[in-house]
């Protein structure tokens, strides 16, 4: 009935009022209603209760029915109401014969309170049979219900046991670390979950072992700690997970690939907390990942199963899919003991038939469902992370510093890693190689500071080890020195150091030298995963050149006003009044083509009521630069640096925070590097996207394109907050300026020519940062990788066994791909040849040539569980592979024997 024409004639009858439409009802007749004669169920929102109110005013006779069987006549109504709504929701009319359907009911009801079972199950068979049918009227085949239920640490005990004894199907989704404590506190539920996989009642989904922020790591971090998840449920349940699945924001693009290398099967592409992930056109997809790579995905968020409104409307989400998907699918979430009872009659529904769904697996839904029929690929703007907003409301210390610590120390330590395999594949021995820290690291990712001494550390004894393998075991230290280079492309280091007077500079690979004071100032092209050794002399003298070059830092202010430092690849210049980057010119083309100043951004005012609209970002007032002091600090022909001091003050004349700036730039160098301390003296408010310290940068074409790096892999970017913690470039298609982050996470852009790169928000304790800008970078990826390394010099008087001075022991000829690990490959305890893992970097397919200081005899592709790919093309010794754009390839290598071994590959 409708709530605005209720019934004259009331005695005898059961009236429900949903509270929706209790203020709706006339006034006075509930009372009305009742002193008639009818049961009325008035601002009752839980049904068992409903049912208790209702049977209280019959004459008992309901008193032998059993609980099940009064189920099961509870799940027949709410079977029919949805079967009901779901013939409307496909544009059909009824076919049920109501009189029939209703006289098989009452049956079914009369034979319940006699008690008997059987007339009673044939009865409601047959009800439930009739109701199939007419849903198969308009939708024949099987629509699939998933009940995923969400596990985490304080939801492993009883109602989690009770979930598992379900008789329908189910799937739990949980960490590797939600496992282990299952194992050490609730063996039972451990014991369970296993009997419920053996046995195929259960679906299961995970990942890793921790759910960290995975897009704000580098892709072997990634690997690594998916891998480490695969051991945890292998170890605990017998089986690692076959769909991947978290409770956590963290999926990026590039994990797809990953997923299929590592032998999954399907993955859960939807997020439980904060955070935005794009929704798929269909519930079942197939992802494609950046690479092109793809995996079957429930590509739709689940609903929520603990709402009551979901079970209202079911007909219409189901519906919905039985219209657009081709394969119909529901997917349920909820926390054990959590969910309606609504989810009960339907779980009891599917015991009669699939009217409403099939309850199924995860593994049986994408073993047995039909393979969508195209691909769908989400970009990297897509997907808005939380972790910023979570951290700042969370109180967590170090919101920003915690990531370019961790960064810092996974670049050094990846390093380290690889110095450690050259001088294992060098020596043939794997003696004194360290445990690789990397994966240490990655368990701490959000504070790394009690494994920071040890990774310097580790990566000073890889250094000396790869020193000597080189040299010789008998290399002692001496006046000469050893320049190492872990990266897969030649690099140019600079290095300012008083511990060696006396190195020669005559050699080609120094690029530069010069003397200032007691320091050595050396500028030395070091060969890829190669080193270059510079023996002692009398004293260092300045690289001779063609021509007298100029100082890198000059001050003539008093002449021109200008204050910049210059090399032969552009200038930067500093203004003078402010402190702030002014502008950076090559010689090649005219105009300013960056600049950079440091700021605070306050919230803009709030605007009177009736006023017009405008938006947040152009209401925002940022901080002025007025500068104390701007001056020359070092300067020779080879390095130069300018230090700006001065305050951030506010529109109104407050002054907000105390800076200093030192712009730091190298001859032959194209990073102008940028050493940042911050001195608030106003705290960032709660917002931390609204209020914050940053490095604000400009460009002048609003045209230029911004790319960004996710797990070592450039993407485009056109979102206003994004994450970069490596590298951030701009882009017009004839100049390319490149900011090396640093391990600095977040950014906001504003307009089309600014971004904001943030230092500090509230709970930052960190005042010293550290960024880069580089102009066109010949090979940006490896630059970003780099920045964070100290020198990596050693002090020997042995030089190499080798004749050449400077040699490079591994040569990957494309600049688009980043070797992302080097290791040793072992069979029986010998290094037989070597494994490494190839990632393309920039979007675009790529012929390479590994060229080792061996020939090689084999070479073949795995994939992340060390099974076999395919064989790789060799040509004189070297191996050839084929990659696809953002493609992630890993090698095994084996030396050939047959021919003598060359130390290293001299640099002609």
């Amino acid at each position: 009935m409708r709530v605005e024409d209720p019934p004259e004639e009331l005695e005898g009858r059961l009236l429900v009022i949903p509270s929706v439409s209790a203020d709706q009802v006339p006034t006075g007749f509930v009372q009305r209603a009742r002193r008639a004669g009818a049961c009325v169920l008035h601002r009752q929102l839980d049904r068992g209760e409903m049912v208790e109110s209702a049977l209280a005013q019959l004459d008992g006779a309901a008193a032998g029915v059993e609980a099940e069987v009064a189920a099961d006549f509870l799940a027949l109504g709410y079977c029919y109401l949805q079967v009901e709504l779901l013939t409307r929701q496909m544009r059909y009319s009824s076919n049920l014969d109501e009189l029939h359907f209703s006289a098989i009911v009452v049956e079914a009801a009369e034979a319940a309170l006699q008690g008997d079972a059987t007339v009673t199950k044939q009865k409601l068979t047959a009800c439930f049979d009739l109701l199939a049918e007419e849903r198969d009227h308009y939708y024949s085949v099987d629509a699939f219900v998933l009940d995923l239920t969400l596990v985490a640490r304080t939801t492993v005990g009883e109602t989690f046991r009770e979930q598992l004894n379900a008789a329908c199907p189910v799937n739990v989704m949980l960490s590797g670390e939600v496992l282990t404590h299952m194992a050490a506190q609730q063996p039972e539920s451990l014991k369970r979950l296993r009997e419920a996989l053996d046995a195929s009642r259960c679906g299961l989904l995970g990942g890793e072992e921790f759910e960290r922020p995975l897009p704000l790591m580098p892709a072997e971090a990634v690997l690594g700690e998916l891998r480490r998840g695969m051991e945890v449920f292998k170890r605990h349940v017998g089986r690692a997970p076959r769909v991947y699945g978290r409770h956590r924001f963290g999926l990026t693009p590039g994990l797809p690939q990953v997923l299929a290398r590592l032998g999954y099967g399907g993955a859960c592409h939807a997020t439980f907390e904060d955070g935005r992930v794009p929704e798929g056109s269909q519930v079942k997809l197939r992802w494609e990942g950046s690479d092109g790579s793809s995996i079957d995905a429930i590509g739709k968020a689940p609903l929520d199963a603990s709402r009551p409104e979901t079970f209202l409307n079911l007909a219409a989400r189901l519906g919905e899919s039985m219209d657009t998907d081709h394969v119909a699918t529901l997917v349920l979430a909820h926390w054990p003991g959590r969910a309606s009872p609504w989810l009960s009659d339907l779980r009891r529904i599917s015991r009669f038939g699939n009217m409403l769904g099939r309850f199924v697996t995860v593994d049986e839904y994408f073993n047995d469902t039909d393979v969508p029929g195209y691909l769908e690929r989400f970009e990297a703007d897509q997907y808005r992370s939380p972790y910023l907003q979570q951290a700042v409301i969370g109180r967590r210390s170090d919101p920003i510093s915690s990531a370019v610590r961790y960064w810092r120390s996974r670049a050094i330590a990846t390093a380290s890693e690889s110095l450690d395999t050259l001088a294992s594949l060098i020596q043939n021995d794997l003696q004194g190689a360290a445990q690789p820290l990397g994966s240490q690291l990655d368990q701490v990712v959000d504070d790394v500071r009690p494994l920071e001494e040890k990774t310097l550390a580790a990566q000073e004894t890889a250094l000396q080890r790869f020193a000597r393998s080189v040299t010789g075991n008998a290399a002692e230290t001496g006046e000469g020195c050893l320049v190492a280079n872990p990266s897969g492309m030649v690099r140019r280091v600079g290095i300012r150091s008083t511990q060696f007077p006396g190195v020669a500079t005559e050699d080609k690979a120094v690029y530069a030298a010069a003397v200032s004071g007691d320091e050595t100032q050396l500028v030395v092209d070091v060969p890829p995963m190669g080193y270059v050794w510079l023996p002692a002399a009398g004293e260092t003298r300045q690289k001779p050149a063609r021509r007298r070059a100029e100082t890198v830092a000059i001050d003539t202010r008093d002449k021109d006003g200008v204050i910049a430092l210059r090399n032969e690849f552009f200038e930067v210049l500093v203004n003078p009044r402010t402190g702030s980057l002014q502008s950076i010119h090559d010689y090649a083309s005219r105009g300013n083509q960056f600049s950079q100043q440091l700021a605070y951004k306050l919230p803009g005012q709030r605007r009177p009521a009736g006023a017009a609209w405008m938006d947040p970002v152009e209401a925002a007032v940022y901080s002025s630069m007025i500068a104390d002091e701007v001056r020359v600090t070092a300067s020779s022909e080879v390095f130069g640096e300018i230090t700006a001091r001065g305050s951030l003050v506010a529109p109104d004349g407050r002054r907000l925070a105390g800076f200093s700036q030192r712009y730091r730039l190298w001859r032959g160098g194209r990073v102008v590097e940028l050493d940042i301390e911050l001195e608030p003296e106003e705290a960032p408010r709660a917002d931390p996207w609204g209020s914050y310290y940053c490095a604000r940068f400009a460009w002048p074409d609003e045209g230029a394109d911004l790319y960004r790096t996710i797990n070592d892999v450039r993407h485009k970017s056109e979102a206003v907050r994004f994450e970069a913690p490596q590298l951030i470039e701009v882009e017009n298609g004839e100049r390319r300026v490149s900011i090396l982050t640093a391990g600095l996470p977040y950014h906001r852009r504003h307009g089309l020519r600014m971004l904001d790169s943030l230092l500090i928000t509230r709970g930052e304790t960190a005042r010293r940062f550290r960024l880069g800008i580089g102009v066109e970078l010949p090979h940006a990826i490896h630059a970003a990788t780099t920045f964070h390394l100290p020198d990596m010099v050693a002090s020997t008087g042995t030089p190499p066994a080798a004749s050449a001075a400077a040699a490079w022991l591994f040569q990957i000829d494309n600049r688009n791909v980043l070797p992302t690990s080097w290791s040793p490959w072992v069979e029986e305890g010998q290094v037989v040849g070597f494994r490494v893992r190839l990632l393309e970097t920039a979007g675009r397919p790529a012929r390479i040539q590994i060229k080792g200081f061996r020939d090689l005899a084999m070479a073949r592709q795995v994939d992340f569980c060390n099974q076999g790919i395919g064989d790789c093309r060799l040509e004189n010794g070297a191996v050839c592979v084929q990659l696809s754009g953002h493609e992630w390839a890993e090698l095994e290598a084996r030396w050939d024997t047959g021919r003598p071994t060359a130390a290293a590959n001299p640099v002609s």
